[in-house]
């Protein structure tokens, strides 16, 4: 009973380790993507080079859209000599910057994995 308990409480902390150093990059990323706001889309283009795509906002300005993609590594496992490859996965960030018909960013979204992370609306 005693193992038992340990093998709970050193799983319960690792996953609180793991929660905690993952919980920093969200802040980041949102101070950030929080910098263009009310900054220019010529002044974003110039740091970011030429957005993937831009698209009619609805009105009269502009979404910028850069797709970042990166491959993860396939892995192989052995589990009592059988053998288990996982293929490489393609994945990818969407970064969108709204801006007004004057060139002024008034929003960005982001997304990552295909789900919505965030967004400054």
């Amino acid at each position: 009973m005693k193992n038992r308990k340990n093998i709970i409480i050193n799983l319960l902390s690792i996953i609180t380790i793991s929660c905690l150093m993952t919980s920093c990059y969200p802040t980041k990323q949102v101070s950030v993507l929080n910098s263009w706001v009310g900054g220019t889309k010529s002044n974003l283009y110039r740091s970011w080079g030429a957005p993937d795509r831009v698209t009619d906002d609805g009105n009269g300005g502009e979404i910028a859209t850069y797709t970042k993609s990166f491959q993860s590594g396939g892995m192989a496992y052995t589990n009592n000599g059988i053998t288990t490859y996982t293929a490489p996965e393609t994945k990818s960030s969407v970064y969108m910057f709204y801006s007004s018909k004057d060139g002024m960013i008034y929003q960005w979204k982001y997304f990552r994995y295909g789900k919505e992370i965030m967004n400054k609306e």
